[in-house]
């Protein structure tokens, strides 16, 4: 039969949008446009399981249309292109369509390409164009992504309760893996964030698309149980060095499709579609070289990247009178959005390359390399858990936390695992109390915030059923105006009453000034009988957390079990002077300087002689532990001093007072000699910290101190 084939003369595909093709169905769009394509489709029974699109693109064979894709777009910063389904005639098919497609949509800047729920069809094709690889014979990992749906998970009575009861909102959902198991031709999630399972397998298995159904399916898919799901995982977490190099060569690939050579032409020729482009904008062969160069040179200085090839010759085109732009010292800040050094284009900090010229945001970009950091650094961990304050990472191991003890606990004799279980018990009371408070939940991550026993007192508060998980939650309230659709910030305002029209913006506004957290997300988890209990029992962790926390739990609580006879305050009285003597015994001085730290926040009239006296000694035990530590650095660069005392807050109440007899009887007041060595470098300090606005000025300065002793004794006093 002949084939009355849609034919482009110019070669190029075209892009049809739904609102284009006024139809969001693919299959009726298919029957008006390309109705021999859908009757190919219907010959060979093959199922269209996402019927509705945002964008169809058609694969040409020459001049002719032989082939459709079906995308949706996935809300998001970056540009997420989600295939729904993929069809090429059957005469058409091993030609390498669909993979050049494939490596030219992969090779677009600024855009993601994901698979929907792929058939076993399509992983084979994917596998064959090495964009996918068999870990063994039934595990495959794929470079593009799949998006799976909450709503088709697979369950049967072996693992049915592994997964919680999903509310009808959330059952739409799109989650994202790469991995595909040939055995039973299904996509699996790995549920690390335990979104829809409360168990600690974190595995979840898509239902397969229709044309894969078949007897043997449902034969291999009553084979499921927990330890073929375990297995699953163990294999999947032992391959890391090959998956790493499986990525690598596959963006190698990728690069080398975006040869300036190719694009462009050599130094010596130009290509064709180069030259025809220039002439088109009256620019001559000579001027296409000079803009060759140009991207050569930005190509070698990692100002773009290969992606960004095509962009960056575009606009040097459409900007080719104007100078040659100079950029230095270029960094992203933690704005989500961020002006491009290069053409001053208002960008996402997330994307890949500057939307106008090409520009490689990610060069050197502050907000990606230090995002952990911003959620971890003295911000809510050390609030939660004070005792982590003297540790470099709460998930730590043994050897770590013996060597840190070693400098913090010296005087004492003790057993690790003691000091573990220490931990574990005032941070799972913490845990317990953050949540009695109802305070930020759970956006915080709960999981890995716990103890420095990784997960320890949130893995003892479920085992001993001191919380209970609720199954409504909803995480990352800091991320909310990045990953929350419009229909998602509607459903959180109509679920409350409130007025659910408007923009983004306008949604967005009215829910973080009128909604608190609990109306937002609801609980993660609620206290049990048993966990109330255990805040009841427990007032002495209570005590600590709120009057002790410059000094670690462990130490607290060997005093505490040793006199337990004593009220709190008088407990506290003798605790601090314990802590002092054991201080100066062993000439610690972080220690002293925690009981001096205790010492000034136990006085209540901040306008005190006292206070001063006691703020100044603070001062100078800084400053002489800065002058300690610097004796044994090398090197020419500057130690870093950490002198936290903001004197512009009580500056003004100095002004009232003696400065010299403060100063003096602060110097009388420490009683470990090498903190009040560099007298009259403290007393240059002491007054100059009087004059600076901000405490990081005088930080500074210090670190750069350079004055011999005799040479600050003839030094004016400023003040």
């Amino acid at each position: 039969m002949k084939i009355n084939y849609k034919r482009r003369p110019d070669r190029n595909f075209v892009l049809t949008t739904s609102d284009e093709a006024k139809t969001i169905y693919t299959s009726k769009f298919l029957k008006r446009e390309y109705s021999y394509i859908l009757q190919s489709m219907k010959h060979e029974n093959y199922k269209i399981e996402y019927n509705e699109f945002d964008l169809i693109q058609e694969i040409l064979d020459g001049d002719k249309v032989v082939g459709i894709i079906s995308f949706i777009h996935l809300e998001g910063l970056n540009h997420v292109l989600c295939i729904n389904d993929v069809y090429i005639l059957p005469e058409f098919r091993k030609k390498g369509l669909f993979y050049q497609t494939l490596i030219n949509l992969l090779s677009q800047p600024n855009m993601t390409i994901t698979m929907r729920n792929p058939n076993r069809r399509m992983i084979d094709l994917l596998i064959d164009y090495n964009l996918a690889k068999k870990l063994d014979n039934n595990l495959v990992i794929s470079y593009i992504n799949f998006h799976v749906n909450y709503s088709k998970r697979y369950t049967n009575k072996q693992f049915k309760d592994i997964y919680h009861r999903f509310e009808k909102d959330n059952q739409q959902e799109l989650l994202t893996t790469d991995i595909y198991d040939l055995n039973i031709n299904s996509c699996a999630f790995f549920d690390m964030e335990n979104l829809i399972q409360f168990n600690e397998n974190p595995i979840f298995i898509e239902i397969a698309r229709k044309s894969d159904i078949n007897d043997r399916y449902y034969q291999n898919l009553r084979m499921i149980d927990l330890t073929y799901l375990n297995v699953l995982i163990e294999r999947y977490l032992s391959k890391d060095d090959e998956l790493e190099e499986f990525y690598n060569n596959i963006q190698n690939r990728i690069n080398e499709n975006l040869d300036i050579n190719y694009i462009l032409g050599t130094d010596e020729k130009l290509t064709d579609i180069f030259k025809e482009l220039l002439e088109k904008n009256n620019l001559t062969v000579d001027d296409g070289f000079s803009i060759r160069e140009k991207v050569l040179s930005a190509l070698k200085k990692n100002e773009i990247v290969p992606k960004s090839i095509v962009m960056r010759t575009l606009y040097l085109i459409e900007h080719f009178s104007q100078k040659e732009k100079v950029i230095s010292n270029y960094e992203l800040g933690f704005d989500l959005e961020e002006r491009c050094p290069y053409c001053n284009t208002l960008n996402y900090n997330t994307q890949e390359v500057c939307k106008e010229c090409g520009y490689n945001i990610q060069l050197k970009n502050h907000f990606i390399d230090n995002f952990p950091e911003i959620i971890t650094d003295n911000y809510f961990l050390h609030q939660l858990i004070p005792e982590c304050i003297i540790k470099e990472e709460l998930n730590i191991n043994a050897d770590k936390l013996e060597k840190i003890l070693k400098e913090d606990l010296e005087y004492l004799h003790y057993d690790v695992e003691d000091v573990y279980n220490s931990h574990c018990r005032i941070a799972t009371y913490q845990l317990l109390k953050e949540l009695e408070e109802v305070i930020y939940f759970d956006v915080f991550d709960y999981d890995s915030l716990n103890s420095i026993r990784e997960g320890s007192a949130y893995k003892y508060a479920k085992e001993n059923g001191l919380i209970e998980e609720l199954k409504d939650y909803k995480l990352y309230f800091e991320m909310m105006e990045v990953c929350y659709s419009v229909k998602e910030l509607r459903d959180i305002l109509k679920r409350n009453n409130l007025n659910c029209e408007g923009n983004r913006d306008d949604l967005i506004y009215r829910i973080e000034t009128l909604l608190t957290p609990l109306e937002i997300f609801g609980k993660k988890y609620l206290l049990t009988h048993e966990g109330m209990k255990y805040l009841k029992e427990n007032k002495y962790m209570e005590f600590y957390r709120k009057n002790l926390t410059n000094f670690t739990f462990y130490e607290f609580e060997n005093f505490y079990h040793t006199h337990k006879s004593m009220n709190f305050n008088l407990l506290k009285k003798e605790f601090i002077k314990y802590m002092e003597e054991i201080a100066i015994e062993n000439e610690d001085y972080y220690k002293y300087q925690s009981v001096t730290l205790q010492h000034l926040e136990d006085i209540d009239d901040t306008d005190s002689e006292e206070y001063l006296v006691l703020f100044t000694q603070l001062f100078v035990i800084e400053l002489n532990i800065w002058f300690n530590a610097k004796k044994h650095v090398k090197g020419d660069k500057p130690l870093d001093v950490n002198i936290v005392l903001e004197y512009p807050k009580i500056k003004d109440k100095f002004r009232n007072h003696d400065k010299d007899m403060i100063f003096d009887k602060a110097l009388d007041k420490i009683k470990l000699d090498k903190l009040r060595n560099n007298v009259h470098a403290s007393e240059l300090y002491f007054y100059k910290s009087l004059e600076y606005e901000d405490i990081e000025d005088i930080n500074r300065e210090i670190e750069h101190f350079t004055h011999e002793e005799n040479e600050l004794k003839s030094y004016c006093i400023p003040y």
